[in-house]
This record gives C-alpha cells, sequence and structure tokens, in this order.
C-alpha cells in the first residue's frame, strides 16, 4: 500500500539522497527545481552626445535640442535626426519582429511610444500555455532556465515484506 502524503525537507543535496534514499528505492526522491525567466525590454530611450569629455543625456522627446547644441550644419543635425528616426522605426523584438517604437508628438518631434506592450506566453512542455507575461514597451529577448534547489520531494511509502500478513 502506498501511501499518498508527500514531505518536503530541506537538505543539502546530493548528500541528502545518498543518505535518505539507497540505490535500491530511486523513484522515491525528486529534487526540486526552480524556473527562472529574463526579459530584456525597451521601455525608454535616452541619447548621449560626447565630445571627448562628460557625456550629457537628454531623452529622445529632446533630439532636436541635442542636435542645435551639438551639430552646428542643420543638414548633418538633420541626416542624424533621419538616421535616428529609421533605426527606432525598425526594432527587432524577440520574435525578429521589426517594431516602430517612435510616436509624433507634434512639431516634427518624436519620442518613444510608452503605450507599447508586449506579450510572451511561457508554455508547457506539451505546448499548452502555462503562463502569460505582458510587459510595457518591446520586448527583445527573453531566455528561462531551472537551477537545482536544496530541496527534496520525497514520497513515503510503506513498505510490505514478504511473508508478513
Amino acid at each position: 500500500m502506498v501511501c499518498e502524503t508527500l514531505l518536503l525537507m530541506k537538505r543539502t543535496l546530493p548528500s541528502a539522497i545518498a543518505t535518505l534514499m539507497p540505490n535500491s528505492w530511486p523513484d522515491c526522491a525528486f529534487q526540486l527545481s526552480q524556473h527562472y525567466v529574463t526579459l530584456l525590454v525597451l521601455a525608454d530611450i535616452r541619447l548621449g552626445f560626447s565630445n571627448g569629455g562628460g557625456l550629457d543625456y537628454m531623452p529622445l522627446s529632446r533630439l532636436d535640442v541635442m542636435m542645435e547644441r551639438y551639430i552646428a550644419d542643420p543638414a548633418q543635425a538633420e541626416a542624424i535626426k533621419n538616421a535616428i528616426t529609421v533605426e527606432l522605426g525598425q526594432v527587432l523584438d524577440w520574435r525578429r519582429e521589426p517594431i516602430n517604437v517612435l510616436k509624433d508628438v507634434g512639431g516634427g518631434r518624436i519620442d518613444f511610444d510608452t503605450q507599447l506592450t508586449s506579450k510572451l506566453v511561457l508554455t508547457n512542455t506539451d505546448g499548452s500555455p502555462r503562463r502569460e507575461i505582458v510587459v510595457p514597451g518591446v520586448l527583445v529577448s527573453h531566455a528561462d532556465f531551472k537551477q537545482l534547489t536544496e530541496a527534496v520531494l520525497i514520497k513515503e511509502m510503506e513498505v510490505k515484506l514478504s511473508g508478513q500478513g
């Protein structure tokens, strides 16, 4: 008869398994693992300029101010602004699909679109959805991994010896 009670024992592994479970009982102890998900999300953009000195940062919405302050030639400033606009109009997300992260704020100015969201659906091994994660911004990449813990799950069993009633 097998008892359905499960015990969670906090011990140091692997010596805990060797001590608790002899080789003749391989299906009685299970090492637990913790599942982690890491996300790289683009949630805002700031620009920086340096000419050998300190770095000056400004939000994307102040791109025109930065161009006027540091780029003397208006044609070069416009070319730089266009290059930045083209790049930010096709940021690749985690699925390798281009996403436009810009919004027009009027007067020829641009800013990061703070209304963007990204969704990642984690699945079970059979492909069924396990969890849905929604984040503000553009999900650029993600990784998930499992790390073994120091916990052991032991299934309590009643062993019936032969010859006993």
